[in-house]
């Protein structure tokens, strides 16, 4: 399965990245990606929160699901994203450090189908993409401060 993970130190408390990045509404703000995001299932969000929504990867429209499989508030979340015959588990945690928060963002890959073939190639984009929304995501929180 290929794998991504990536990390930023933003200069705010862990509750306020922590809150920021599990409100589906701020993914299309900070990820370039997502055009759309909602939660599907009723209540507060938790392990099994559902949610559904549209990528744009490569030019191409994705609609996705994904499910909740981990959540402790204020150190990490996780999620399966399905899409197809394609699946990303995608690990987020957060870690209190000397004047703010390190943000570690895992995203593993397991391509169906014709992505399964450029997958070393999608591992090159979704890196880039990957470490440039982080420092968008570093940007829009500082700004907060």
């Amino acid at each position: 399965m290929p794998r991504v993970e990536e990390y930023v130190e933003i200069k705010r408390p862990v509750n306020r990245v922590f809150a920021y990045l599990t409100d589906e509404k701020n993914w299309p703000h900070w990820t370039s990606s997502v055009l759309e995001a909602e939660q599907t299932s009723v209540g507060q969000i938790g392990i099994g929160t559902t949610f559904r929504g549209v990528d744009q990867i490569m030019g191409h429209r994705i609609a996705w699901v994904s499910k909740i499989t981990e959540y402790e508030p204020n150190r990490r979340m996780s999620h399966v994203l399905t899409s197809g015959n394609n699946l990303v588990e995608q690990h987020l945690t957060f870690n209190s450090i000397e004047g703010g928060t390190k943000f570690n963002f895992v995203y593993d890959m397991k391509a169906g189908g014709l992505l399964k073939f450029i997958a070393p190639i999608l591992v090159i984009t979704v890196r880039k993409a990957v470490k440039k929304n982080l420092n968008k995501l570093k940007a829009i929180l500082e700004e907060q401060a």
